[in-house]
């Protein structure tokens, strides 16, 4: 059996390296996409919002509604 270096070394190992990299690279992506894509804020994780700050709520949500913005609350 040849030693792992030896593959590495070739050039059929290089290939194979970068492509597993690469692979698993690209999951690691995906997966971080799709899990900030699904998780969102709804209306029961408003109650760890300071009061401080949700005291503005009604200012923004009138100045997104001039421009059509309403969802980005």
């Amino acid at each position: 059996m040849k030693p792992l270096t030896f593959y590495v070394k070739s050039k059929i190992g290089k290939v194979l390296a970068w492509s597993a990299l690469g692979l698993v690279l690209l999951i690691t992506i995906l997966v971080t996409a799709f899990s900030s894509y699904f998780t969102g804020t709804d209306e029961s994780e408003l109650a760890s919002i300071p009061e401080s700050v949700l005291k503005w709520k009604p200012i923004m949500e009138e100045e997104l509604a001039k421009y059509g913005m309403e969802d980005y609350i």
